[in-house]
């Protein structure tokens, strides 16, 4: 079989990205296209070229130059469990945050700090609350009681569409981080094709 007509495709994805985001989109190409093996690198923070890929999903500040074509661009949600959104104890506004407590995602302050802007409330300490270095760490913290966290719409959407966390203040507030889709090292083909043209097609409603 020529490398044109190969029916695997190999997508290099960032690895919080494919657990939180790429799932749903990758089971409606395998129900259209089930004659086409996908293996996923999960690759970590940034592009990595340990592994060739066919296409590559990489992260990108909005200020930096498009790679490619942009497939998400990503807006902030302020998540918490239920139990601090509705009921006795539930959170009444911004400004309670800090009595609920806060889970700061390390070098991702700016997200808090954008959060404070937009809803006109005090900036909080970035010494206070739970820390980790994983966006998904900071997720199963939540939704576990810890506290508030604020992350990514396309990472946190998962958790909100199963109930284990809720958005009280929705809003859209830009994250300032987007995500292209660029080829890989391998030649182009159709079934790299098809799952580049299934990636950049707008989401059902």
């Amino acid at each position: 079989m020529t490398q044109r007509h190969r029916q695997e495709v190999i997508l290099a994805c960032p690895a919080s990205l494919a657990t939180n985001w790429l799932g749903p989109r990758l089971r409606r190409f395998r129900a259209a296209h089930p004659d086409i093996s996908v293996t996923v690198h999960a690759t970590i923070w940034s592009e990595t070229l340990d592994q060739i890929a066919d296409l590559r999903i990489v992260p990108r500040p909005d200020s930096a130059p498009v790679q490619g074509v942009r497939i998400l661009r990503d807006t902030l949600a302020m998540v918490c469990a239920p139990a601090l959104g509705a009921g006795q104890g539930a959170l009444c506004g911004p400004a309670d945050l800090a009595a609920a407590g806060v889970i700061h995602i390390l070098g991702r302050h700016a997200h808090w700090e954008a959060f404070c802007r937009h809803h006109g409330v005090a900036p909080i300490d970035p010494g206070s609350g739970v820390k980790t270095d994983s966006t998904n760490v900071a997720l199963e913290f939540a939704a576990a009681g810890l506290g508030c966290a604020i992350a990514p719409r396309a990472l946190a959407g998962i958790h909100l569409g199963r109930g284990v966390l809720v958005e009280p203040f929705p809003a859209e507030i830009p994250s300032g981080w987007s995500y292209d889709l660029h080829p890989g090292e391998l030649s182009p083909s159709r079934a790299s094709e098809r799952l580049r043209e299934a990636l950049i097609a707008p989401d059902p409603t």
